[in-house]
């Protein structure tokens, strides 16, 4: 998994600022990124949840006069505001996606693209409340030394600092995504990461859903105690329409003594875009049970959520 990586203001802006001299390096590739989160057809811009993970597809096309580079290259990409300043979540830090490529641009050959995507990548809380559009930047550069790739680009319009603008996107706050625990759940853990809730054996959450989306999908991320229960922990999810629990595909959700990281989970379809109500109840059903520690008043720890989201999705081919 690859989430935006949070790097002092300093460092984004050097790496931001930095350009190569003229005829450094050229080289004959044309980037394109297409983000994969549910959006509007007729949106020219993506509305993208923050909180939400998002997958972001990457294309190199590689022309006919390419010649590799002799020297180390990865890929970057960054996010400027409509004033043109960098994107920070919070005071002095952003966020920002450089990367490795695989296979590296030194073996890349002309006329072949490089296709590839970076999946679950994490939209900053932070940045849902200030309303303003987005611009993805990418760029090939040399992380020795901060020098950039001079790629190929329509005549006329080569871009300041040689960081190419791909796509465009909106930040939302949707509390949809989010979702309402009720007296079945033990309470949050503390800060700073207080959204960690342990489940009990038979834990419900509430979402309200989305008229507007064409399909759903359930991540989960958190912590099994496996390692306290002898053996692996089971996870069965069901999602409720009026009184009948439907079983979602997959199931059971199998944990063990392994940190877990962020997974999908589809709601089906037809279910979803047919729920007969506003909001949508998931349960969640664990087989073992954490026994608590000496003097903690609470009689059932199940499974650790460190995240929980109903999040939209496009719908399936």
């Amino acid at each position: 998994m690859l989430r935006f990586a949070i790097v002092g203001a300093a460092l984004a802006a050097a790496a931001l600022l930095v350009a190569c001299p003229p005829g450094d390096m050229r080289l004959d590739v044309t980037p394109s990124l297409v983000i994969h989160y549910y959006q509007r057809p007729e949106a020219r811009v993506v509305v993208i949840d923050a909180g939400a993970y998002v997958d972001f597809e990457f294309t190199w096309r590689v022309g006919a006069n390419y010649f590799p580079p002799g020297e180390l290259v990865r890929a970057f990409v960054h996010f400027r505001d409509n004033t043109g300043g960098l994107i920070e979540p919070q005071p002095g830090q952003t966020f920002q996606i450089d990367h490795d490529i695989h296979p590296a641009p030194s073996a890349w050959q002309p006329g072949r693209d490089v296709v590839y995507t970076l999946s679950m990548i994490k939209i900053p809380e932070e940045i849902g409340g200030r309303n303003y559009r987005v611009d993805a930047l990418v760029g090939l550069y040399n992380p020795g030394n901060s020098r950039r790739a001079e790629l190929a680009w329509p005549a006329g319009a080569q871009p300041e600092d040689r960081a190419y603008p791909v796509a465009s996107l909106r930040v939302r706050n949707n509390p949809r995504i989010f979702p309402a625990f009720d007296d079945t759940w033990n309470g949050p853990e503390p800060l700073p990461q207080h959204n960690r809730r342990w489940s009990r054996r038979e834990s419900v959450a509430t979402f309200t859903r989305d008229p507007n989306a064409p399909a759903a999908e359930l991540v989960i991320a958190g912590h099994s105690p496996a390692e306290e229960i002898e053996g692996d922990q089971l996870m069965w999810i069901y999602i409720h329409d009026t009184e009948e629990r439907f079983l979602l595909p997959d199931m059971p959700l199998v944990f063990s003594t392994e940190r877990v990281p962020p997974r999908r989970i589809p709601v089906p379809q037809d279910l979803y875009q047919t729920y007969s109500d506003r909001d949508i109840r998931i349960f969640f059903v664990v087989d073992k049970l954490r026994p608590p520690d000496p003097g903690d008043s609470r009689s059932e720890l199940g499974f650790e959520f460190h995240e929980l989201l109903l999040l939209p999705r496009e719908p399936e081919s």
